[in-house]
C-alpha cells in the first residue's frame, strides 16, 4: 500500500491501515518521541498518546487533501512532544535547588555566600518568562537552542530572557547587600 493509499484509508477510519500506519512508522516516531522527552518509558507513552492524535487529526481531514505523509507525521509528532514538554513546564511552580549543582553568577567575577532559601526566593520573584529560561538554563543545563524549541521562542529572545534574568537577580543580590 502506498502512502496516498495509506493516508486515505486512515482518513476514512480503517483500521487496519491505521494499524499498519502505526507498525511503518513507529520507529521512526518512536526515535522523535526521545530526541524530545529523552526517557524511553514517557517517550514510549508518549509515542502512543501521539498516535492518538495523529489519528484524530486524520479523522478530521479531507481525503482529498495533497499530503506528504512522511514529512506530516514526523511534524504532527514533533510538535506533540513539544506540547507535552510545554504543558510539563507550565506545571513546575517550585525549583529544587538542594539537589542541583548550581552556580547563579561565574565565580570569576565574584565570590558570595547565600542561603538556598533565600536564592530560591530571589529566582521565585523573577518574571515568569525570565524564570523560565533561567532555570532551564542554570539548573537545567539546557542550551539556548533547547529553550527557544520548548518554549517557542526564538534563540535570541531566550538569551535576552536569561541576561534579564541575571541583571535582576544581580540587583537583588545587590538591594540585599551580598554584593557591592
Amino acid at each position: 500500500m502506498n502512502n496516498d493509499d495509506l493516508f486515505i484509508a486512515c482518513v476514512n477510519g480503517d483500521r487496519k491501515a491505521q494499524g499498519f500506519l502505526y507498525k511503518k512508522y513507529q520507529g521512526l516516531l518512536f526515535l522523535i518521541c526521545m530526541k524530545y522527552i529523552k526517557d524511553e518509558d514517557n517517550a514510549m507513552d508518549c509515542l502512543q498518546d501521539g498516535f492518538m492524535h495523529i489519528f484524530k487529526k486524520l479523522s478530521a481531514m479531507s481525503p482529498n487533501a495533497v499530503v506528504n505523509l512522511d514529512a506530516w507525521l514526523r511534524v504532527v509528532m514533533r510538535n506533540y512532544c513539544l506540547d507535552i514538554i510545554r504543558k510539563k513546564k507550565r506545571n513546575v511552580t517550585h525549583i529544587d535547588l538542594e539537589n542541583s549543582s548550581y552556580n547563579m553568577v561565574d565565580e570569576s567575577e565574584f565570590k558570595i555566600s547565600i542561603s538556598h532559601n533565600t536564592l530560591l526566593s530571589l529566582v521565585d520573584r523573577l518574571p515568569s518568562q525570565y524564570k523560565k529560561v533561567f532555570v532551564m538554563y542554570a539548573v537545567e543545563d539546557l542550551t539556548h537552542k533547547d529553550i527557544s524549541n520548548e518554549l517557542g521562542i526564538s534563540e535570541n529572545t531566550s538569551k535576552t530572557n536569561f541576561f534579564r534574568a541575571r541583571k535582576k537577580l544581580r540587583k537583588s543580590l545587590y538591594d540585599l547587600d551580598y554584593i557591592d
